[in-house]
């Protein structure tokens, strides 16, 4: 049955959500191509199609024209429809960018291959997963020359890198022939490769395999695992980062800096025992160098010791002295083997026991037998009287992040 009027429901019209399909012949007299445009404007997703030459029973007269143009629309309606539904066009470079922004270390992952080879990529794609049972992943790009190799092992190692191991880093990222000829290695308690030098080493079986995209996921057992107190090397937005040379930087600036160092051992701290029967930590003017002999390089070396610097640790001016700064690290530091009988290694949770003149250090120091025991560390900023402990966050138990060109091995 006929509308009574034109305009019987052209106030609902504004009200269709869905794509409307307002179609009609040039020379239909009845539903005129006026009607079908005014129809059009109305509806929000509104569209006229006038089909030429054709009149009111176009229908009939020519259903196969009709359905071909029905069928358009219709495929059309359904891509727009998935295109809103996908959002603005994704862009994977932008993408890469923002990933980029997220500071995360540099590892070398290592196998054996089938055929007996050691194989080994740069990632820094790397996280913990789980502490009971212990397991880590790493993700490697499908497109990458050692997914075969890795994906089809019985596990892999891990081996987190320092900053002296920038080169070795660039070497596995890259595709050249021989990579394992870069670096001082030897095979673990798995087989797998495990590089000397390392910050830490996790040496691991094959737990899972997981599909992601254009990555797999590769999620190990941990079997064995090592560590030091070498300075990590770090990677951001494309480039390397190395905390280390904070230390020259600010140790270097102001000319009569005192500069030391917590220097640990297996849960000892290194000191030096003085006539007086009173304990001080290693410390001397700047950082210096081996040669310089007031200098804290320079103390350390006229004893035999080899020590490695890592996080700063506290910074403060004397109250009386404000031209005088002390600057301290936390660090390791091998045994030493001089006989030097000024050399004390006094167990953490004995330090508060020990004469120590210095009210400054012996704050610090309290506060680092705390602070070790949460393994919770900051950095104190202030005065030998008051400052602000501003604490560094631990990381987190998380899903991995991938960033930068040598992100998983794609070179």
């Amino acid at each position: 049955m006929p509308a009574p009027t034109d305009t019987a429901h052209a106030n609902r019209l504004a009200d269709l959500a869905v794509p409307a399909l307002f179609m009609t012949g040039s020379e239909d007299r009845n539903s005129t191509p006026t009607m079908s445009a005014a129809m059009a404007r109305l509806a929000p997703a509104g569209q006229c199609l006038v089909l030429s030459g054709e009149k009111h029973m176009m229908t009939i007269a020519s259903p196969q024209k009709v359905t071909q143009c029905i069928t358009a629309f219709l495929d059309q309606a359904s891509s727009a429809s998935a295109s809103a539904e996908a959002g603005p066009a994704f862009d994977a470079m932008e993408f890469r960018r923002a990933l980029g922004s997220f500071l995360t270390g540099v590892t070398i992952v290592t196998t054996i291959d089938e055929t007996g080879d050691p194989r080994g990529f740069t990632a820094n794609s790397f996280t913990s997963v789980s502490l009971e049972p212990p397991l880590v992943l790493v993700c490697i790009a499908k497109k990458a020359l050692g997914h075969q190799a890795f994906s089809t092992s019985r596990g892999f190692a891990i081996n987190i890198l320092s900053e002296a191991q920038k080169a070795a880093s660039g070497i596995f990222a890259s595709k050249a022939p021989d990579k394992f000829a870069s670096v001082a290695w030897q095979p673990g308690q798995t087989g797998n490769p495990l590089i000397e030098g390392s910050v830490a080493v996790f040496d691991c079986g094959m737990e899972q395999l997981v599909d992601a995209g254009d990555h797999s996921i590769l999620i190990g057992r941990v079997h064995a695992f090592t560590y030091n107190g070498a300075q990590p090397l770090g990677y951001c937005r494309g480039a390397y980062v190395t905390p280390g040379l904070s230390q020259e930087a600010l140790a270097a600036a102001p000319p009569g800096t005192e500069v030391g160092a917590i220097l640990e051992n297996e849960g000892r701290v290194l000191f030096f025992e003085t006539a007086e029967g009173s304990y001080q930590l290693p410390a001397g003017r700047g950082l210096g160098a081996a040669n310089d002999a007031r200098s804290l390089k320079g103390r350390l070396a006229a004893r035999a010791i080899d020590a490695e610097l890592g996080f700063l640790y506290a910074v403060w001016d004397d109250a009386t002295d404000v031209a005088r700064t002390h600057v301290y690290y936390r660090g390791t530091v091998d045994a030493p083997v001089s006989g030097d009988g000024q050399i004390r290694f006094v167990e953490i949770e004995r330090i508060a026991e020990l004469k120590i003149a210095d009210p400054a250090v012996r704050s610090m120091l309290a506060r680092y037998a705390r602070e070790r025991a949460e393994d919770t560390f900051g950095v104190y900023v202030g005065n030998e009287i008051e400052g602000e402990v501003r604490s560094l966050a631990k990381p987190a138990l998380s899903t991995p992040i991938h960033s930068g060109p040598i992100h998983s091995g794609q070179r």
